[in-house]
């Protein structure tokens, strides 16, 4: 059984390090993406950072899973979604999201290097015996779906029409 904490999502930076950290992982997100696009996402998401100030969880930003996150959080809001975070027993989903009949469950993570991170990151939805549509977002470029768990390169993620 899922329960949500209850706990919005939104997360504060304080280092004006971190905004130039997250200006250089754009940069790579976006490369591989048409120039146009790239201009406008990396444009849109340096506002959201400016907008937040800055914080001071420099160890977090070496990882990068907060900005991801941060990304991806951005992006369910844009799209209408009530995001809050999730908790099955012990374990924490980080976004299950809400709008109308529609629910999603949504885990991020930088990247999928070891088995232990895989485990992890798909392992939370172990409990969840709903049909709703669960995810993994990373850097990752392979599919690694697993279990009716669908994996999502964080690119193929912000750019699908629809989730489900």
């Amino acid at each position: 059984m899922i329960s949500s904490s209850g706990t919005s999502y939104r997360k504060k930076w304080n280092s004006s390090s971190a905004v130039a950290e997250l200006a250089f992982r754009l940069s790579v997100i976006c490369s591989n993406s048409p120039f146009g696009f790239s201009l406008i996402l990396t444009t849109i998401l340096l506002i959201f950072v400016f907008e937040y100030g800055n914080s001071n969880s420099l160890y977090e930003a070496m990882y990068g899973t907060v900005y991801l996150r941060d990304i991806v959080y951005q992006e369910l809001l844009r799209r209408g979604y009530n995001v809050t975070v999730g908790k099955t027993g012990d374990k924490e989903i980080d976004f299950v999201c809400h709008k109308r009949d529609e629910k999603l469950h949504i885990q991020v993570t930088y990247l999928l290097a070891s088995e232990e991170t895989v485990q992890r990151e798909f392992g939370v939805y172990d409990t969840i015996r709903d049909n709703f549509p669960k995810y993994v977002v990373s850097l990752y470029e392979f599919d690694m779906s697993r279990n009716g768990i669908k994996h999502r390169n964080i690119r193929d993620f912000l750019l699908a029409e629809e989730w489900n």
